[in-house]
Order: structure tokens, then sequence, then C-alpha cells
């Protein structure tokens, strides 16, 4: 399965993969292209000194992982890229013009030919500071990261602590800086199973305000710190089930389950999203996991059988789920939870109406 939206918000035109090198100076510069029309080489416009590409244009792609590939196509010999996503509207109401955008490329101001920075956003979820990663070992080979040379350089715009900004190593998203060949092709043979291997679409509950931070910033959605599967981003087969999985906090008080709120209420959302799940590591109904864990024995995601009903011919059930006449959709199997440990697994593709089972007694919230 697949899906062609860009992006959750409709304000993401596409992604632009761009040397990690490079990055610091084209959020600060804009996009610089060569005014060189005839030749394949770098002729920087009036009045900059370099360039960021031998184009005349700004290429795009509709995912990251596209956006990559197709820059190493060209540029093979750099390993460490980042990934911007480039706007149709600015923080400050001014709007790129339409005839500017086509297909896959955007066509720079024709006075200047550079794409404004104000269209380029890194799109940062938070930023935790040294103290919150500072002594955390790869979470791969166990060794330390302190202090590593490329930690700044080469990994991406500001090195580490930017969650939700777009690094790569080699074709890969990069899951951790560590610079030991090892590290670097488990990752490469992570992103491998993530993309050949069948996707999902999945469904997740949450408050209005959590879903309008996700599309503020691209549908990013970032795990949280607990959970039956420990800290993950926790995602079910139909929208129904979110019901009785999602609990729901509002202000940062803890409401209750989404059976809790009317089918009127206004304050909660359900995500639709596509789900690189990759490796699935069939749990049992509660599994203390973690991504490191599972990326060393092979997994890219936890599987956790809430009704301890087992899995039918070893492997996850096609929804809804109906097993010895307990069915989801009657409300009376818990079903299955999906658990991902990495944003970058999980596209939110659109919001969707509810389905509370019918006759539910316990809702609460007008």
């Amino acid at each position: 399965m697949a899906d062609d939206t860009v992006s959750f918000d409709p304000n993401v035109i596409g992604f632009l993969a761009v040397d990690a090198a490079d990055g610091k100076d084209i959020t600060s510069r804009g996009y610089v292209c060569s005014i060189c029309k005839t030749q394949n080489k770098r002729e920087p416009p009036p009045g900059q000194d370099t360039c960021h590409t031998s184009r005349n244009k700004v290429p795009y792609a509709t995912n990251p992982v596209d956006a990559v590939a197709n820059f190493r196509k060209h540029r093979p010999n750099v390993d460490y890229t980042t990934v911007l996503q480039l706007l149709r509207k600015a923080k400050d109401g001014s709007e790129l013009p339409a005839d500017q955008v086509l297909k896959d490329k955007i066509l720079p101001d024709t006075d200047t030919f550079v794409l404004d920075k104000k269209f380029i956003d890194t799109a940062v979820v938070m930023e935790r500071g040294p103290a919150d990663y500072e002594g955390t070992p790869c979470p791969i080979c166990g060794d330390e990261l302190t202090g590593k040379k490329g930690e700044v350089g080469k990994v991406g715009l500001y090195g580490r602590g930017k969650v939700g900004l777009y690094a790569f190593i080699k074709n890969a998203f990069m899951v951790t800086p560590c610079e030991k060949d090892t590290c670097i092709q488990m990752q490469v043979d992570r992103q491998k199973r993530l993309d050949t291997m069948p996707k999902m679409k999945l469904y997740h509950a949450c408050s209005r305000d959590i879903a309008e931070l996700i599309k503020g910033k691209g549908g990013k959605m970032i795990r949280g710190v607990g959970g039956a599967g420990g800290g993950g981003i926790y995602l079910a087969h139909t929208v129904r089930e979110c019901e009785w999985k999602a609990e729901i906090k509002l202000a940062g008080e803890y409401k209750g389950q989404l059976k809790k709120f009317k089918a009127s209420n206004t304050q909660v959302a359900v995500l639709e999203v596509e789900a690189k799940l990759g490796n699935m590591y069939l749990g049992s109904r509660n599994e203390s996991k973690n991504f490191g864990e599972l990326l060393q024995t092979g997994f890219d995601s936890c599987i956790l059988d809430r009704a301890g009903t087992g899995y039918p011919d070893n492997k996850v059930p096609d929804a809804p789920v109906n097993i010895d006449g307990k069915s989801v959709m009657g409300g009376t199997h818990p079903g299955y939870e999906f658990v991902v440990y990495s944003w970058d697994q999980v596209k939110v593709l659109r919001e969707v109406p509810r389905d509370p089972v019918p006759g539910m007694p316990d809702a609460i919230y007008d």
C-alpha cells in the first residue's frame, strides 16, 4: 500500500536533500542556484560567492527517502545529507508564486536565482540540550558518542538534539551518528527493509492540540515515553480500536480513553497514517522493547497481542480482527497494537472521522 500524499500539512510542497555540510548555510542564506544554463557547473549569481547546486532550479521529491536517492545519484560521494521541507507559504504570510512550482522542481527568484530561506524549513519538532543526550551510547554498538568529531559537521545542521530533523547516512535515515562501518551498514539494511517490505495503513488518536502540532511540523509524530510496549508510537488496525486504545490528555491532564469523549466532541482527532513496519516482532500482551534492542536483532517494529489470542499462521491478522467469535468491530476483542520507535517510520496522511461502538454508554465529555 502506498499513498501519494506529500504531507499531512498541505503547506509542504516537497522535500529537498542537501549536503549536510551546507544545511546551516542554506537555512541562513537561502538555496542559491547556478546561473549557468548550458553546462553542468556551478556559477554563482551576482552578489553570491558560492552556490549550492549546478542546476538553475531547485529539485524536490514527494518524500525524504526519494529526495536523498535523487541527490546521491548526482553526488554519490556525499554520505551525510539533510532533508529540508519546501513551503508554499512562509511564516510571514507571503506565498511562493504558483507558476514557480513545477512538478519536481521550483524556479528560484528570477532576479537573484535564490529560493528565499523563508520557504525552506527544517521542521524541527523539539530541541534537546546536551544534558538529554550526553553520555547516551550508540543504540547499535553501545559505544560512547559524546565528543565524536563528526557529531556537528557531518550529521546535520546543528548536530544532535534536533528532534524531527531529517538526517541521512548514505541512503539511510540516520538513527545514530556513530561512524562505525558496522553501525552504518545496519542503518542501510534497516532502510532497505522499510522501503521494500509492505507498508500498512493504520490509525492513531490524540487530542486536537497534538494533531495541530503534528500538522504544523509536516506530519512528524514523535514517540511517547511509556506504554505496554515501551516508549513508542502506538497505532491500531482500525479507527474503532482507537476508542479504547488511545489515552487522551488535554492541557497535560489525563482524561481517559477516547471513548470517554462523545462522538461530537471536537477536542480529539483520529489520524490515518502509512506505517513502515519493516520486520515485525510478534510480541505478547506486554513487551518492554526499545529501538536499539529491536534493531540489533533485525526487527523494526513490535506488535502487541492485547487479547492473548496469538498470531494465526504466525502473522498479524488482517483487520478487522475476529477471532473465536470475538471481534474488534463489536468491541469484544481489544485487537493488536503496532508500536514503532522512530518517527521516520510513520507518515501521517489525513484526519478521519471517529468510529465509536454503537451505544457505547460511558462517553462523558461533550
